[in-house]
């Protein structure tokens, strides 16, 4: 992580933190602010996992319910984001599990649903998304985690519940299976070369 992309997170940090000291004083605002701030990526990155549109937005439901709920155990002092993954995580194979969730994806022209059946622009190129779509649950949430959310494999790790070695290993094999699945040889092999998605969530363009 660069250090743009270092203050950027740390600029966040902070905000995130007032926010919730404020919520916690019983500011409904804050609250709202919130969700504003982080609820359309929970959504991408549940909707990358489970495939469905649906059940993402029930998990964005499920998480910001158990977020609110637990904002008292919450350090202000230590990063948000990954507390609030954490919390994503658990959601999101609570309802996996439940829902036994392992539909084939639709390919959607050009692009991916948004919160409550909005349209926004792709998240995946037509190409990628197929390919995401082959691996397991495990592994689209590895390759989310660490490239489209953005987290180091420390952070990824307290999200997970693993050693930060079984992350770089299952980083490593998802890299592999998605250059399998897109059998163009194109895609990283590890979690040093260039990741697979750009910052902005959207697949590499140079992936084929």
């Amino acid at each position: 992580m660069d250090a743009t992309v270092q203050s950027g997170r740390a600029a966040g940090d902070d905000e995130d933190g007032a926010l919730v000291r404020r919520a916690r004083a019983g500011d409904r605002a804050a609250l709202a602010a919130l969700f504003e701030r982080h609820h359309r990526r929970v959504f991408r990155s549940a909707y990358l996992v489970t495939r469905s549109p649906e059940a993402a937005d029930d998990i964005v439901q499920l998480v910001f319910l158990e977020l609110f709920k637990a904002l008292n155990t919450f350090d202000p002092r230590r990063p948000f984001v990954p507390w609030l993954y954490r919390i994503a995580h658990n959601v999101s194979m609570d309802f996996l599990k439940r829902e036994r969730y392992r539909q084939p994806m639709t390919l959607l022209a050009d692009t991916t649903p948004g919160p409550t059946g909005e349209t926004g622009r792709a998240e995946m190129r037509a190409d990628v998304r197929p390919a995401l779509d082959a691996l397991s649950a495990e592994h689209r949430e590895a390759l989310v985690l660490r490239y489209y959310i953005g987290l180091s494999e420390h952070e990824m790790a307290d999200v997970l519940g693993v050693r930060p070695g079984t992350v770089k290993s299952r980083l490593h094999r998802a890299l592999r299976a998605l250059r399998e699945a897109l059998g163009s040889g194109n895609a990283p092999t590890t979690d040093e070369e260039p990741g697979v998605f750009d910052g902005d969530g959207t697949p590499r363009r140079d992936l084929a």
